[in-house]
């Protein structure tokens, strides 16, 4: 009886360490791909191109949009499921609301579509990054005159961009979802668009934003369900609309994260 439990441990400690081994790995060319990549990015950003030209525009962000898609599926230790996500759903204009609790977010929703706009804090007002950055996706700051940042924001939105906001404002490392500021709310309500809610949630294993391509696990992503411009259902203010999407996605976070321990305990269970 005795060696048949030393037997057992020692077959689940070479297993584990075999696992362990294998992360490693495929973490290590998941970061080795990413670097050879990216070089190409920044040999482009130097080239002598206006972006001012919407064709070339367009053609930097669809890089981007490529390269992200392509990080992710060469990500190999992250497993990618999407919910409810349908066809075209990125093609007309809408405020795409995310929250924000990894460094992953940026790759995930920039992975929507080539057509985006972002709005952040300033963190890309530094010339440098500015320089590197703004040349593949259009970034404006939160922190503008509302009024102006509306201005701004419309030849895209009429030239049929989402635009994507993390109304949590800052990376929110809790596992769950922060208070939503209302910026955003008010300028979706100004530009006439939709609100696209989307739900991301990340497994406790790579909720960790250090050292993420030795992470193991799985990210999910939920696209709710649109709320139309002018429906009253979620209020009649932008305001009541802040609250009620804050309130449907923390529900709707809640529900993935219930659904990814049990899995995880149904996986330890079968394991032993």
């Amino acid at each position: 009886m005795h060696s048949e439990f030393l037997h057992k441990t020692i077959v689940k400690l070479i297993k584990k360490q075999l696992f362990n081994f294998w992360v490693i790995f495929r973490g290590s060319v998941s970061f080795l791909i990413f670097a050879i990549t990216s070089q190409f990015f920044t040999l482009l950003i130097v080239l002598p191109f206006s972006t001012k030209r919407s064709n070339t525009n367009l053609f930097y962000a669809r890089l981007l949009r490529n390269f992200t898609v392509f990080w992710n599926i060469t990500n190999f230790n992250m497993r990618f499921k999407h919910i409810n996500r349908r066809k075209n759903i990125f093609d007309t204009p809408s405020l795409i609301v995310c929250n924000h609790q990894s460094v992953l977010d940026a790759t995930v929703a920039i992975a929507f579509t080539s057509k985006m706009c972002v709005i952040n804090n300033n963190w890309h007002n530094n010339a440098w990054a500015r320089f590197f950055i703004l040349k593949y996706i259009r970034f404006y700051p939160i922190d503008m005159e509302k009024d102006a940042l509306v201005e701004a924001l419309q030849p895209s939105i009429t030239a049929g961009f989402p635009v994507l906001i993390f109304p949590e404002g800052v990376m929110n490392t809790k596992e769950n979802i922060g208070r939503f500021h209302k910026g955003g709310f008010y300028l979706a309500s100004k530009l006439q668009i939709d609100i696209q809610p989307v739900v991301i949630h990340y497994s406790k294993n790579i909720f960790s934003w250090k050292w993420y391509f030795m992470k193991n696990g799985k990210v999910t992503i939920k696209y709710l369900d649109r709320v139309k411009f002018g429906s009253k259902e979620y209020g009649d203010s932008y305001q009541e609309l802040t609250k009620n999407v804050s309130t449907i996605m923390r529900a709707e976070y809640l529900s993935l994260a219930t659904e990814a321990e049990k899995q995880n305990e149904l996986t330890a269970k079968n394991k032993n």
